[in-house]
């Protein structure tokens, strides 16, 4: 089924995001995203509802920014 959605493949070090006017490395908003859930969030379903994900799709990026988080950054 079409939904719309774009699917690609992208490594770490090839995007930067514009978030709020500043520049970020995907690093950077990945530990955001996984210390935002951490902090603010007690189930990923709600982290889903109000993030407009669906649950596998929140669960799926929490992963990866969990991962994130804990893995050295590449520079050290």
């Amino acid at each position: 089924m079409d939904d719309g959605r774009v699917q690609f493949t992208i490594t770490m070090g090839e995007l930067i995001m514009i978030v709020n006017g500043y520049y970020r490395d995907m690093r950077q908003v990945l530990t955001d995203v996984y210390l935002e859930f951490r902090n603010d969030y007690l189930t990923v379903e709600k982290y889903a509802e109000h993030n407009g994900l669906r649950v596998n799709e929140a669960e799926n990026l929490i992963k990866i920014a969990s991962d994130v988080f804990y893995s050295m950054h590449p520079e050290y």
